[in-house]
């Protein structure tokens, strides 16, 4: 079960809409594309968020290897999502 900073069960969000950006600007040792995300933090905040394909598979690895910590999906946010 995930648990929040408090210690509290959280559930999951939204879906997040991956898109792929590329690099419009590239210095020779960047990537050439980006996966982009916008999310939201738990104070309303809004944020842009890019990572290469080396970073997300790094963290969908770190998420299938701690199962435990993935925040539950309940039943009306899958339905919606």
């Amino acid at each position: 079960m995930a648990k929040g900073i408090e210690g509290s069960k959280i559930k999951a969000k939204r879906i997040a809409d991956v898109q792929t950006v590329l690099n419009t600007c590239k210095r020779p040792a960047a990537a050439a594309k980006y996966n982009h995300f916008r999310i939201q933090l738990e104070d309303g905040a809004e944020y842009h968020v890019m990572l290469t394909d080396n970073e997300l598979i790094k963290g969908l690895e770190r998420a299938k290897k701690n199962p435990e910590d993935c925040p539950d999906v309940s039943l009306i946010r899958d339905i919606l999502d």
